[in-house]
C-alpha cells in the first residue's frame, strides 16, 4: 500500500502547482468565472 500513498502525495502537490496555473490561464484567457463578471 506504500506506491498508494506516493501516488496521493504526488497528486496532492500536482493539484498544489496545477490549480493555480490553471486559474491563472483562465483568467487571462477570461474563461473565468471572474472574467465572466468583468465582462458581463
Amino acid at each position: 500500500m506504500e506506491h498508494l500513498r506516493r501516488n496521493r502525495m504526488r497528486a496532492a502537490g500536482l493539484l498544489r502547482i496545477g490549480v493555480p496555473t490553471l486559474q491563472r490561464k483562465l483568467q487571462r484567457s477570461g474563461l473565468g468565472t471572474t472574467g465572466r463578471r468583468a465582462a458581463g
